[in-house]
């Protein structure tokens, strides 16, 4: 069963661009499905961005994490523009499934 994605929350006036973008980190068995909007290496974290609900949530991955070089390899198999979901695992081998819809 995956649980529902929870948005981190904004402190003050958003910018315009932070109000169209969210941050956020999966929970293991969360699931989040949006359309592959960007993927991106930004020093220290990799950046998955997916758009959802009216809005583009970032998932953001430490650069050295083993889980950056699985999720990076796993994207290379779909192009912007693809409906995914990403689920994190309680896996230490495999701690994140993509799939298209």
């Amino acid at each position: 069963m995956t649980g529902r994605v929870e948005l981190e929350g904004q402190q003050g006036e958003p910018s315009m661009e932070e109000a169209l973008s969210e941050r956020t980190f999966l929970k293991p068995w969360q699931e989040i499905v949006g359309v592959l909007e960007a993927a991106f290496l930004e020093e220290p974290t990799f950046t998955v961005q997916l758009g959802t609900g009216g809005i583009s949530v970032r998932l953001a991955f430490d650069v050295d994490s083993p889980e950056t070089e699985q999720i990076q390899d796993a994207l290379a198999d779909y192009s912007i523009g693809a409906k995914v979901g990403i689920i994190m695992t309680d896996s230490k081998t495999k701690p994140f499934l993509i799939h298209e819809f």
